[in-house]
C-alpha cells in the first residue's frame, strides 16, 4: 500500500504518467499496478475521480483491441476501481480484509470477485500512520 499512498500523494498531476502506463501494460502485473495507482488518487482527491474513472474506463473499452497476458485480470481490475470510485464519498462500506484470499494474497481475486487491494484501498489510505 505504499505505492497507492505514493500516487495519491502527487495526486492529479501523475494522472497522466498513469493512464500511458496502462495503456502500455501488457502483464497484469504492471496494469494492476497502474489501476491502484489511479484509483488511490481518485478516492483521496474528489475533483480528480471522474478524470481516473475515465482512464481507467477508456483503457476498459481498449482491452480486447491490444495484446495483453491473462486479460480476464486486467478486466477484474478495472471493473473492481470503478465500482470502489464510483461509490467513493457515497458513505458505502468500501469492503475489509475479511475474504481469506487477504490472508494469501491481496491481488488473487477472492470468490466473489473481489480484489483486496483493492476493496481495502480507502482504509488503507486513511490511515494515520501515513500522514
Amino acid at each position: 500500500m505504499i505505492a497507492a499512498r505514493a500516487a495519491a500523494a502527487f495526486g492529479p498531476a501523475v494522472i497522466d504518467g498513469y493512464g500511458k502506463m496502462l495503456a502500455n501494460a501488457q502483464h497484469p502485473v504492471g496494469g494492476l499496478d497502474a489501476i491502484l495507482g489511479l484509483a488511490s488518487i481518485g478516492v483521496c482527491h474528489e475533483a480528480a475521480r471522474r478524470a481516473t474513472i475515465d482512464v481507467i474506463q477508456n483503457e476498459r473499452e481498449r482491452l480486447n483491441r491490444r495484446p495483453v497476458i491473462a486479460p480476464e485480470f486486467f478486466a477484474l481490475g478495472f471493473a473492481r476501481a470503478l465500482r470502489l470510485l464510483e461509490s467513493a464519498g457515497s458513505g458505502e462500506p468500501p469492503g475489509g480484509p475479511n475474504g481469506p484470499s487477504f490472508r494469501v494474497d491481496p491481488f488473487q481475486a477472492d470468490a466473489a470477485g473481489s480484489y483486496p487491494a483493492l476493496e481495502t484501498l480507502p482504509a488503507a489510505l486513511d490511515l494515520p500512520a501515513w500522514k
